[in-house]
């Protein structure tokens, strides 16, 4: 009863608790996606920095300033990608994984 009080009051102050800090399935995913040759890369030349993706992002990522989106906590919804304005900002591509490039 203490942990559903605990998260109930965490959720009125940040975004999906429980899957941020609690769930072993998200602690298996993010350990996962370290190891994914997939990420995200931001072209500095194309984007005008309208923070659109970092608003849209589920999990609070800040997308707006990172050159490469390579973070345990990306769940790969590619949310930031279809609302982002400007085509070729965000780009999917395919990498060495842990490195990112």
């Amino acid at each position: 009863l203490l942990v559903l009080i605990l998260l109930l009051a965490a959720s009125f102050f940040v975004e999906r608790p429980w899957c941020r800090y609690a769930c072993p399935l998200g602690a298996v995913s993010g350990l996962a996606a370290s190891f994914s040759p997939l990420y995200l890369k931001r072209e500095n030349h194309v984007c005008t920095s309208c923070k659109i993706c970092s608003r849209n992002c589920p999990m609070g990522l800040p997308v707006h300033s990172a050159e490469t989106i390579k973070h345990p906590d990306c769940i790969g919804c590619l949310e930031c990608v279809s609302q982002c304005p400007q085509d070729g900002a965000l780009q999917v591509k395919l990498g060495l994984p842990l490195l990112g490039k």
